[in-house]
């Protein structure tokens, strides 16, 4: 319906001059609805073409230009171009810092989605210094209890358990947690995800620190643990013989098999079966129903980059 809507207002006016406010402001609206439905290449073309003209007509640093460049790199962010997301959300946050200040709500959300440009290209001591900056203000300005605080909180996790930093990532999203259900309920989604990412953050610090004592035993020398696996060919560790060489092999298989049966017993929980453990202070959630709400909530409240 909003695309059929946005649509029928781009036909109207599309053969406006470029420079004509509501044609641009159609092409805007087109743009968002076509992100919307996922085509994404169409929304970077139409947002390429909405940065030209503003960048032509009033320059870089006016504040249509920069939010049209600040759209133009979550566009790029959602086809997968992470590095032309970058370039563009480090330029457009340079200027708002020095016009808008480093507190303004433009300049915290442009840097929060350079941090997950960061992220996503597994630059990931960047992205956490990116992430804590964000995350400073916001607790100063909004309070650590707002929406923005909470969202930023949780994006930092995924940034430490990269460098191995499992146990900071844990106690943060504990942290997160316990402030949800106080502000949120234990019932709400984002409560529902935030336990989700505690369980999963737990299975991956426990499954890997199984996965590298075993490798250690097994002779594998030096590591690198982001894909569980030993530096060296595990066909040919050195004098250690096949009976290493497989409990090596073994446990690097058990690493993503222990991940994967356990989301599966989650998924089949009860969604009336939410209690919280002893041991983790969570609860046990059907994925599916989480997933389910989710997608009605971000759809409800109208997911963005944060």
């Amino acid at each position: 319906m909003a695309t059929g809507l946005a649509e029928a207002w781009w036909s109207r006016v599309m053969h406006l001059p470029e420079e004509n406010e509501e044609r641009l402001g159609a092409a805007s609206n087109l743009g968002d609805a076509l992100k919307e439905q996922g085509k994404h290449a169409e929304a970077e073309t139409i947002r390429q073409e909405i940065f030209a003209v503003y960048l032509r007509l009033v320059g870089f640093e006016h504040p249509h230009t920069l939010g049209s460049a600040a759209n133009l790199a979550m566009a790029l962010s959602e086809l997968g171009k992470y590095d032309e997301a970058e370039a563009v959300n480090r330029t457009v946050l340079a200027v708002q810092r020095r016009i808008n200040g480093a507190e303004h709500p433009d300049t915290l959300m442009t840097a929060s989605n350079l941090a997950v440009a960061l992220e996503r290209q597994r630059k990931y001591a960047e992205a956490e210094a990116m992430y804590r900056e964000v995350l400073a203000i916001r607790r100063r300005v909004l309070g650590p209890e707002h929406a923005d605080t909470l969202t930023t909180a949780s994006n930092l996790a995924p940034a430490l358990s990269g460098q191995r930093k499992f146990v900071e990532a844990e106690t943060l999203l504990r942290e997160l947690l316990v402030i949800q259900q106080r502000v949120l309920g234990r019932a709400h989604p984002d409560t529902m995800i935030a336990t989700v990412n505690l369980s999963g953050q737990a299975r991956r610090r426990s499954a890997f620190a199984s996965w590298n004592a075993c490798a250690a035993a097994a002779g594998a020398g030096t590591r690198t643990p982001r894909h569980g696996q030993c530096n060296e060919d595990l066909g040919t560790l050195p004098s250690r013989g096949p009976r290493q060489r497989k409990l090596c092999k073994v446990t690097q298989t058990d690493l993503w098999r222990s991940l994967a049966s356990s989301r599966q017993r989650e998924r089949r929980q009860s969604f009336q079966h939410l209690q919280p453990t002893a041991h983790e202070n969570t609860m046990v959630i059907d994925l599916q129903i989480v997933k389910l709400l989710f997608f009605i909530f971000s759809k409800v409240a109208g997911g963005k980059m944060c």
